[in-house]
């Protein structure tokens, strides 16, 4: 007998292998600050120091880990084209898995093109309304009312040197003597700034970094300054050589600082006719990457975004947050009834907004005794689970650095009273979110026609966005302006206190230690290479609100797996 095939077996169909599960994968949005910002700068420097150092990210991928010339034993990232952000300047910055078998796409909001061009009146007109303000009506914040007498004496002495530059005669002897003090001891002052520039080029080289990273424009530009005094000797006493380089300083100080950093304040904070366009235009571009993140239909890019801001881009962010909420948020613009479980997840937050903002008769002042901001973030995390696993809503936290809105009442509002009318009018959104008035509730229904079996709801309002997102907001904050970081500061007395607030103190590395903490508004993901391990205290706690190796992602794409009959994500 020869081989012989069993009736039916011939012809029976291969099976085809099941398809493999879908790879959870996040998504770093990070927004910069102020300034005239290079792109990809931020991004670079922001991912070496939360993921590439980090070793609790590291799968078993032997891929995961290479060997830098400059940055040494790290996480490997690759840069790869970036069709989201609508920039052909920028790329995106992906991982392989991590630890828990998660993805991670960096990527760089870059608004810094919208802002170029500032015009100086604009800042002017800007600085004015913050000087003319009554001392009145200043917040109560010592660190705001010295930042505003030292905006006045500023501007007191831009005026003076102004006019010194156009007239120097009419100080007369209030210029002379001094002039003629530095003209005699110019040769020791030239001597004495050139020791302070050498003596500082010294520490700096002798700390032991590689020479590549040692910075050396300041004190060379010290020693440079003393040769010039030295060199000019009985020539300092000429008042109009001194109207000259102070004209000099001045433009500089204008076209560097005033126009760029300042500008984007001016042109961002405040709604007037000449400001709305670019408010504008800014917000469109940060929509359309939250919308191009978001994907459409059942199979979004990604699981989990997490919004990542400093300095004025806290501002945009939050507006970003908000405006994505009212669109896509579980408001009465979706369609159907939300599910049961949806449902639920929408009234546990809410037992939240009433044990907080309890007054309905008066102002909304919230009451922190009792409330748990653990618990809360769970509910967060819950509601979150399930408006991305039936809904367009994918940003799980937002994390704030050197965040201006802590000086709302002063930089956004004329005083206290127009910021509570603010969030009053559902105008900004508040941790947990504020009620809908008269209601003690952020929830409403819609349809009510006498029979609670034909309304549709419950729904959020379009304030309630931190309902879903967890907000952290990281702060150097001190009562003296000068120290720390004069622009960030708590926003809980404002936002709520869902928000977790943690202070950090932050210092220059390259800087002598009694001028380390001297405005350190750029400090909060700088980690020297020379201290790689281990990581300061703002380096984990940014790591830790992050949050890479969260289990949220890899729970909604198990949700998503089982939903189409796949094999569940291990």
């Amino acid at each position: 007998m020869g081989d012989s095939v069993p009736t039916g077996m011939a012809d029976a169909p291969a099976v085809a292998p099941a398809p493999p599960p879908p790879v959870p994968k996040q998504a770093v949005v990070v927004i910069h600050g102020m300034g005239e910002q290079k792109p990809l700068d931020t991004l670079r420097s922001f991912v070496e120091a939360v993921y590439q150092h980090d070793p609790g990210q590291r799968g078993s991928d032997p891929q995961a880990e290479a060997d830098d010339p400059e940055l040494g034993e790290v996480n490997r990232v690759w840069i790869v084209p970036d069709d989201a952000t609508g920039s052909a300047e920028l790329r995106r910055i992906t991982t392989p898995k991590n630890a828990n078998g998660v993805r991670t796409d960096f990527f760089e909001f870059y608004w810094a093109d919208i802002m170029e061009g500032t015009a100086l009146d604009q800042v002017y007109a800007w600085v004015e309304h913050l000087l003319l303000r009554s001392p009145f009506a200043l917040p109560p914040h010592a660190k705001i009312r010295l930042a505003w007498v030292a905006l006045w004496v500023v501007t007191l002495i831009f005026v003076l040197a102004s006019v010194f530059v156009a007239k120097p005669d009419l100080f007369g002897a209030w210029s002379k003597a001094p002039l003629d003090w530095i003209a005699a001891h110019a040769a020791g002052v030239g001597l004495m700034l050139i020791g302070l520039g050498a003596l500082w080029l010294v520490w700096r080289f002798a700390r032991g970094l590689p020479p590549a990273q040692v910075k050396v424009v300041v004190p060379a530009a010290l020693i440079l300054v003393g040769l010039v005094v030295a060199g000019l000797g009985a020539n300092l006493a000429n008042a109009q050589l001194w109207a000259a380089a102070l004209a000099i300083v001045i433009a500089m100080i204008l076209n560097t600082f005033i126009g760029p950093y300042a500008g984007d304040i001016a042109r961002y904070v405040r709604a007037a006719p000449q400001t709305v366009e670019k408010r504008a235009a800014i917000r469109d571009r940060g929509l359309k990457l939250l919308e191009a993140l978001h994907g459409n239909g059942d199979a979004p890019p990604y699981d989990r975004i997490i919004v990542v801001a400093h300095s004025l881009g806290c501002m945009i962010g939050y507006d970003l947050i908000q405006l994505y909420w009212e669109k896509h948020g579980p408001t009465h613009k979706q369609p159907g009834q939300p599910s049961a479980a949806l449902k639920a997840a929408l009234e546990d937050v809410d037992r939240y907004v009433q044990q907080v903002w309890h007054d309905p008769g008066g102002p909304l002042t919230g009451d922190t005794s009792v409330f748990e901001l653990a618990a809360y973030q769970a509910a967060q995390a819950r509601l979150f689970d399930e408006l991305a696993a039936s809904g367009n809503w994918r940003i799980s936290d937002f994390v704030t650095m050197g965040n201006p809105l802590a000086h709302a009442e002063f930089l956004l509002f004329d005083d206290d009273e127009a910021l509570a009318r603010a969030f009053e009018e559902r105008l900004l959104a508040a941790s947990p979110p504020r009620p809908d008035r008269p209601s003690r509730s952020m929830l409403y229904y819609e349809g009510w026609d006498g029979d609670k079996t034909q309304r549709r709801g419950p729904f959020a309002h379009f304030a309630a966005a931190f309902a879903a997102v967890r907000w952290t907001n990281i702060c150097d904050d001190n009562a003296f302006p000068a120290i720390g970081d004069v622009i960030s500061g708590e926003v809980t007395g404002y936002f709520g206190p869902g928000v977790a607030e943690h202070g950090v103190k932050l210092g220059w590395p390259h800087l002598p230690p009694g001028l380390r903490r001297l405005i350190t508004h750029t400090l909060y993901w700088t980690w020297p290479s020379a201290q790689r391990w281990p990581p300061p205290r703002h380096i984990e706690l940014l790591r830790e609100a992050i949050g890479l190796t969260n289990n949220v992602a890899r729970n909604v794409a198990r949700r998503r797996s089982r939903a189409r009959g796949q094999q569940d994500v291990r």
